[in-house]
C-alpha cells in the first residue's frame, strides 16, 4: 500500500524487549532506552535535533550483544 509505514521486525522487537524511561526536565520530557549489562560504563546517545531515541536501535541491540562475548 502507498503511504503505509511498516516498522521493520527487528525494531518491533527491540520495542518489545526494550522499555521506554521517561525523565521530566522543565517542561519537557526526556525519553531514554537503559538496555545492555551494567558491569561496562555506559555509552550515551544523543539523537539529533528532530530525532528521538528510537533512532539508536540498531547501535543499542548491536552493541549490547559485542559485550556479552
Amino acid at each position: 500500500m502507498k503511504g503505509v509505514f511498516s516498522a521493520p521486525g527487528d525494531y518491533i522487537y527491540f520495542k518489545s524487549q526494550v522499555p521506554l524511561h521517561k525523565i521530566p526536565i522543565g517542561l519537557k520530557h526526556w525519553r531514554y532506552y537503559d538496555f545492555g549489562p551494567k558491569v561496562v560504563p555506559p555509552l550515551i546517545c544523543l539523537p539529533g535535533i528532530t530525532g528521538t531515541a528510537d533512532v539508536h536501535y540498531k547501535q543499542i541491540m548491536s552493541l549490547s550483544m559485542k559485550v556479552l562475548l
